[in-house]
């Protein structure tokens, strides 16, 4: 259809016709098209329909796990996780006590020097840790990079995480 593979992502293909540009994000069997160019969109539409079953399921509303919200007025596209977000925040329990998540993505360095180093519970830890972090790398990766240095930290820990190191999570 005279796309173009985009080099740095694999699933990502463009075509450009001097102002006019089509991006098509391709992934198994979701497709995901934006372009302002209404010709090549139902050229695009033909083409998959005269080969493959396809249901158009209309504007965006959630594509591999991203959820989208459109403000057609201000010209603005908003992507969130926030399903995502509530599922693994009650699946590891990472509400505080009034059933909100907790603020900053992780303790500060000072908070963590003063406290008192005798009392930390330095057993392994037999919770989800794993899935825990392979949970929130997918969440910092999709639509929330301010968590992905805490992430990366806690990463660290998935061979042999203390009790301690499930509490910061």
């Amino acid at each position: 259809m005279g796309f173009e593979k985009y080099p740095f992502q694999p699933c990502m293909f463009y075509w450009r016709d001097g102002e006019k540009m089509t991006i098509l994000l391709l992934y198994v069997d979701d497709i995901l098209v934006a372009t302002k160019c209404d010709k090549k969109l139902r050229e695009i539409e033909e083409e998959l329909t005269a080969n493959f079953e396809v249901t158009d399921l209309g504007e965006p509303k959630k594509f591999l796990g991203l959820e989208a919200v459109r403000n057609n007025e201000k010209n603005i596209i908003w992507l969130h996780q926030e399903k995502f977000t509530n599922s693994i925040s009650r699946r590891f329990d990472m509400l505080n006590d009034k059933g909100r998540l907790r603020k900053t993505p992780m303790k500060s360095c000072d908070a963590e020097r003063k406290g008192d180093k005798s009392t930390k519970d330095e057993r392994k830890c037999d919770a989800p840790y794993r899935q825990a972090i392979g949970s929130l790398v997918y969440l910092a990766n999709g639509t929330r990079p301010d968590i992905m240095y805490a992430v990366n930290v806690l990463s660290r820990k998935q061979s042999c995480p203390t009790n301690e190191d499930w509490e910061l999570v």
